[in-house]
């Protein structure tokens, strides 16, 4: 089955949660946390790469991070990003054959009390939206391979059951290519085509 070609079934999983959610809240808030440490690091960074002389030239990460808590245009870009670059990620780019995976991910900006300053994206009761999608995506790319062993009559019904409730032999590779994917989205390119069509009305001395 062509997973990408038919929307209407994939909608029916979504809408119906017949997938796997293999962590808990508060993992999966700390997931979206790192997101979206990630999707504003990546502005800021490549902002102050790019514009040495001007608004960006010396904004401070504090300074940042107030600036797009005031600013509704910049906060919904970053959403947009956040989600674009999530159901951009390619099937393929998930990795099953990793023998480990990221434990600690890498975090720059924090402040001298130890303190991670950073803009809100969601609210409490969406925010494992993103998170579980990404998952989900990773657990349809998984899918065929044990389809292939298991043979034609392996259905999505019957893999949710055994990714619920087999060995970790069978979950631990699916989550080890869903963590290392949080560490591969590249947010870049998403800003790269948003920032331009709101600079104007968002670069203010």
């Amino acid at each position: 089955m062509d997973w990408d070609q038919n929307e209407e079934l994939v909608e029916q999983i979504l809408r119906t949660g017949m997938y796997a959610k293999l962590y808990d809240e508060e993992t999966t808030y700390g997931y979206l946390t790192y997101l979206t440490y990630r999707v504003e690091d990546t502005l800021f960074t490549w902002k102050k790469k790019s514009d040495v002389d001007g608004f960006w030239a010396d904004l401070t990460w504090e300074e940042y991070i107030g600036f797009l808590r005031r600013e509704k245009t910049l906060l919904l870009a970053a959403q947009r990003v956040l989600l674009n670059t999530v159901m951009a990620f390619p099937a393929s780019a998930f990795d099953f054959t990793l023998t480990e995976a990221e434990v600690d991910f890498p975090v720059a900006r924090y402040d001298s009390a130890g303190m991670l300053h950073m803009a809100k994206l969601y609210s409490f009761e969406n925010y494992t939206s993103i998170v579980e999608f990404l998952m989900f995506r990773a657990e349809r790319a998984y899918y065929p391979l044990w389809k292939k062993q298991r043979g034609p009559h392996y259905t999505w019904e019957l893999y949710i059951v055994e990714l619920l409730h087999s060995r970790r032999e069978f979950v631990d590779p699916l989550s080890r290519a869903f963590r290392n994917a949080l560490v591969q989205l590249d947010f870049l390119p998403a800003w790269q085509m948003i920032y331009p069509t709101i600079q104007e009305d968002e670069e203010i001395e």
